[in-house]
């Protein structure tokens, strides 16, 4: 993505994942949004086990806001004159929706992981949640609001909660409920992507191009990305929906949200589907990704003294063998094909993982290594040098795996980066 001098976007990423069995329960994440020159990711959520209304969860209190202007006048959603009204402007976001899942399957289908379906129903979860949000940020300027949940926010309760007219439920399992899509034995997950830009020289762009760019953000998040690689995922349904955020003009600022949720299938245990072999991501067939990562919440860096915001990475690459138990990778050679420059990699496995005995700690038969890319001066405008990998480029990799402490197994492709992202 390529913006002024002068714009800036405002972007937060959350994924959250409940699992639909016989048992009871309930969980909360935090989140937020992060101002910054490209989409960065919020905090995760650990599954939550139910199959039934939870009535033993605790209420959480409404959330405090910081001092910020009052609301006034929230818009009615049946006379807002900046909900679609024309087909044309539905069409747009409709399509928009079906080319974030079209984006996703193809990008799995082609690194061997296996596409999604559509999912017509989980559409109209994302697409339900994903009016809240517009509704929230459009009529209020909250701060710390986490978009995974639907929460009541003290002094905004007329836009927030219940509050909101697109209210569906505190928590994604509450909204899947409302929606009558809880299955049994289900795994239910939830990103969110919000951006807002600020008089882009390219002027508003359309929901299509920023859900798509939106999603590579959350491709090039490696603890995301560790879900959207996940081939037991295999149903999904997005919204994208664009609004003025508020107190801005409409005609200089343009906000935009994304809600995508996907789902296992329910005749198969989660964790059944294993693919053969070493599966990347990026791989051979993978192009136009991301060239940095400027932020993750589990921060990928954690206890190096790497600041992402002004020290990026260049895109990280997944990698996992699915009928192992356990993988050791080493010999990584990490290369720019064109410059013949070899860019040195952090790898994060079950040896040195950062998050061991949480959530977020890394199976066995796991890892992802990020190129370390101080010395490469990759943006293109600006004062800054480091912006990741260099832009619309060619890299070669190449690394062995031991499997199970027995089988030598190597791998080697090339990917190439889109334009640079500030």
């Amino acid at each position: 993505m390529k913006l002024s001098v002068n714009s800036s976007t405002l972007a937060g990423i959350i994924f959250s994942s409940v699992l639909l069995t016989a048992c009871g329960g309930g969980g909360g994440s935090d989140g937020g949004d992060s101002k910054s020159g490209t989409d960065t990711p919020a905090p995760q959520k650990p599954p939550v086990v139910v199959d039934k209304p939870d009535t033993t969860t605790p209420v959480e209190e409404p959330t405090t806001p910081e001092p910020t202007p009052p609301v006034t006048n929230p818009t009615d959603p049946e006379t807002d004159p900046e909900t679609p009204t024309d087909s044309d402007a539905a069409e747009e976001e409709l399509r928009a929706g079906l080319a974030v899942d079209n984006f996703f399957s193809m990008e799995r289908i082609s690194c061997n992981i296996g596409g999604y379906e559509q999912d017509q129903e989980l559409a109209q979860v994302s697409n339900k949640h994903a009016n809240y949000l517009k509704y929230l940020y459009k009529n209020a300027n909250i701060a710390n609001v986490n978009p995974h949940r639907e929460d009541t926010y003290a002094d905004f309760t007329d836009v927030s909660g219940p509050g909101n007219p697109f209210f569906a439920g505190a928590e994604l399992i509450d909204r899947v409920r409302d929606a009558d899509y809880a299955k049994n034995g289900q795994l239910v997950g939830e990103n969110i992507v919000k951006r807002t830009e600020y008089n882009p020289s390219k002027g508003k762009a359309s929901p299509e191009e920023v859900g798509i760019e939106m999603a590579r953000s959350l491709l090039s998040a490696p603890y995301h990305l560790r879900s959207l690689v996940n081939p037991n995922f295999k149903n999904s349904g997005s919204s994208v929906l664009t609004y003025t955020p508020f107190g801005t003009n409409k005609d200089s600022s343009f906000g935009y949200v994304l809600v995508s949720t996907s789902s296992s299938n329910e005749d198969k245990a989660f964790d059944s589907i294993k693919p053969s072999g070493i599966t990347t991501y990026p791989c051979a067939a993978t192009t136009g990704t991301n060239t940095g990562l400027y932020g993750e919440s589990p921060n990928p860096v954690k206890d190096t003294g790497r600041n992402l915001a002004t020290d990026p990475v260049g895109h990280p690459v997944h990698v996992k063998v699915w009928q192992a138990d356990t993988i050791k990778v080493s010999n990584i050679k990490f290369t720019d094909v064109a410059r013949n420059i070899d860019i040195p990699v952090q790898l994060v496995d079950s040896s040195n993982d950062p998050y061991k005995n949480t959530y977020y700690e890394m199976p066995e038969n796991e890892a992802f290594f990020m190129p370390l890319t101080d010395s490469l001066q990759s943006c293109e405008r600006g004062t800054r040098k480091n912006c990741g990998l260099y832009g619309n480029s060619k890299y070669k990799v190449s690394f062995d795996v031991l499997s199970d402490n027995k089988t030598l197994l190597k791998k080697e492709f090339t990917f190439s980066t889109g334009d640079v992202n500030y």
